[in-house]
């Protein structure tokens, strides 16, 4: 299919008729501004598609990259024995009775205390009903907080933190293990960008 190109002087008449071009051809529209290329839009599924092509490729071109530099593979025995080590270790974590030691990043902190006092000057019940569940939910990470899925978005590292829903499935904590620390780096509101808070706080 041809490049489409639109200016912005009609994005600005026919937004709706743009974006239906976005969603239905899954191409991008390239934008001009006085003649020249400017901005490209795309709709949102066509985006992370191209995202996770993106992911996928440079995991399979970094791989080859570090073939072609001389780095050692591992056999099916040694992958087979690596895999069954992190298993065991897997197993191992999550049946240690301890406790960590549960820190909240003071961001973190800031921006969840103006969204309860918001929600207070709604309703006082429901702030006390969400901060009591809230509180339940971060002291249960001080008991396996390995039980909770990977929070895996894209420019994160992979495996890196872990997620926790509470609040009807309306609010994330998001966290770090590190030895005996959890570090939790966001509280998000899920009816919001799920991938800002935690790049925006550092």
């Amino acid at each position: 299919m041809a490049t489409i190109i639109k200016s912005s002087s009609e994005l600005r008449k026919n937004y709706n008729n743009i974006a239906e071009i976005c969603r239905s051809t899954k191409k991008p529209v390239f934008l001009t501004r006085n003649g020249a290329g400017d901005t490209v839009m795309m709709d949102v599924e066509t985006y992370n598609k191209r995202e996770d092509d993106l992911a996928n490729a440079w995991r399979l071109l970094s791989a080859e990259r570090a073939r072609i530099q001389g780095a050692e593979g591992y056999t099916v025995d040694e992958f087979e024995e690596n895999m069954r080590l992190r298993s065991r270790e897997g197993q191992s974590m999550t049946n240690i009775e301890r406790d960590y030691h549960v820190i909240i990043d003071p961001a973190a902190n800031d921006r969840m205390a103006n969204h309860m006092e918001f929600l207070a000057r709604v309703s006082e019940d429901a702030a006390n009903q969400l901060l009591n569940e809230m509180i339940e939910c971060i002291q249960s990470l001080k008991k396996m907080p390995y039980r909770n899925p990977f929070y895996n978005r894209p420019y994160l590292i992979v495996d890196k933190y872990r997620s926790l829903l509470f609040g009807n499935g309306r609010y994330r904590i998001v966290y770090q293990i590190s030895g005996v620390y959890v570090f939790v780096d966001d509280i998000q509101d899920c009816r919001q960008s799920d991938d800002k808070s935690i790049l925006y706080k550092v």
